[in-house]
């Protein structure tokens, strides 16, 4: 049973064994020139796993001597894992200290830079067990500009550690593929490893975890080749091949034909401007009310049990009274006065729905802000109706599925549904795939009025 409590200070989840087959294909156990790296093996199962299949080939002296490297930071499942994996007390190379700093005097973790063969794992996951004071500046700068997510810089210490043309399986996030937060992580990786493929688990992989993850491989090296891709989704396993689009973003497809479908779809230019709906006030901010008619400005909220609920505040841009107590710097927008559209999405279980959109509601006059709970479509020349039942096809839907994180409601996203996307043309084949998504059930739209 997972420790919750472990999940949330160390970002600790232990993988199952049914992923280790995933994980640890693809190696020639008989090598004996194999140095495999797990840096942060937690209970050691992953390195036992290794180590039966190398006992195949070579001595067990051997195999721990030469071929097996590892780091745990806890002493309790460091000392663990070290009664496991080597209770016959031969010469090892595991160590109980942070993979992610390499700063000291004295610190045998320096040896290992440039010689793995292969770096294997499943790294923690968690962005609030990182402190930058703790990590070693070549681990922490290219792991991202304002979030730092535990698992990009274990994917950077790998490409530290690896040998040319040396190899990485971890399991991770599938968020890394679209997150804003990974952005400057997915360039790095662009120009240091060649992902070669990303197989999506299933969303009960691991007990009690939301986060939907998937087995990453990679060799070292700049991106050259296709990524396979291996998809389930909805009772049906999808294969095909996916790279990174020109937002250097890696769209996840279910298969061949939704690969068509998007090609054909990003040809279409005509992509409005969107935006996070900060442009009223959220549940930080003073001097709100649920009272609409309180205050000189009025922002949709929220939904409640399918309702939106609209509020009023007295300022036009969103105030953080605790902290400074003045407008936030959110951004220099002209967004009231232009008719928008704003948008809820589906916040949870999204990677497996077939309809993202929760409600769509109508600011034809201009005169309301939003929430951050929305994503806001701004209206110039383009029609309102139109570009709604755009949203509402299950085409749009479809691109929401490939490009969409778990739960992310990131107004980037709608650079992949250009006005119009509902007349694209498609094939018979096409058009057959698209019956496995939902027109959107949101009626009526809501429209507000000053």
């Amino acid at each position: 049973m997972i420790e919750q409590d472990a999940v949330k200070q160390f970002g600790e989840v232990f993988t199952p064994p049914q992923i280790l087959t995933d994980l640890l294909e693809d190696i020639d156990y008989s090598d004996p020139n194999l140095r495999i790296c797990e840096p942060s093996f937690g209970d050691g199962r992953i390195l036992l796993e290794v180590k039966n299949r190398l006992l195949k080939y070579h001595s067990e002296q051997h195999i721990m001597e030469n071929m097996l490297y590892g780091i745990e930071i806890q002493r309790d499942w460091y000392d663990h894992a070290l009664d496991e994996l080597n209770a016959h007390a031969f010469d090892h190379n595991f160590h109980c200290c942070s993979a992610l700093n390499f700063d000291g005097l004295f610190n045998p973790l320096r040896t290992w830079v440039g010689s793995m063969t292969h770096v294997i794992g499943n790294p923690p996951y968690n962005r609030n067990i990182l402190k930058k004071e703790d990590v070693t500046p070549v681990f922490w700068n290219p792991s991202g500009y304002t979030t730092k997510l535990a698992y990009c810089c274990f994917v950077v210490l790998a490409n530290h550690i690896l040998r040319p043309g040396g190899k990485i399986a971890y399991v991770m996030p599938c968020s890394f593929t679209h997150n804003e937060n990974t952005e400057q992580f997915r360039e790095y990786m662009k120009n240091n490893l060649n992902i070669d493929s990303i197989t999506v688990l299933p969303e009960d992989a691991f007990e009690g975890i939301m986060i939907r993850t998937c087995v990453f491989k990679a060799t070292k090296g700049h991106q050259s080749t296709p990524v396979q891709l291996k998809r389930p989704w909805n009772g049906k396993v999808y294969e095909t091949t996916t790279f990174y689009n020109e937002y250097n973003e890696i769209p996840l497809f279910l298969g061949d034909v939704s690969k068509a479908i998007y090609l054909l779809v990003m040809q279409n230019r005509r992509v409005l401007t969107a935006y996070k709906g900060w442009n009223g006030v959220d549940s930080y901010a003073k001097e709100s009310s649920a009272d609409p008619t309180k205050y000189q400005y009025r922002y949709a909220n929220g939904v409640s049990k399918g309702e939106v609920v609209l509020y009023s505040t007295k300022y036009p841009d969103k105030v953080k009274a605790s902290v400074n107590k003045k407008k936030n710097n959110v951004g220099n927008y002209n967004r009231f006065h232009t008719k928008k559209i704003l948008i809820n999405e589906v916040l949870y279980g999204s990677f497996e729905t077939r309809n993202h959109i929760k409600y769509i509601v109508k600011d034809p006059h201009g005169k309301f802000g939003a929430s951050p709970k929305h994503t806001v479509i701004v209206i110039e020349n383009e029609h309102m109706d139109s570009y709604i039942e755009d949203l509402r096809s299950p085409i749009a839907q479809m691109m929401l599925t490939v490009m969409k994180d778990y739960n992310h409601n990131d107004s980037k996203l709608f650079r992949y549904i250009p006005y119009g996307i509902a007349q694209t043309q498609l094939t018979d084949e096409m058009k057959q795939f698209l019956l496995e998504f939902e027109t959107s059930e949101t009626q009526p739209i809501l429209t507000l009025t000053p």
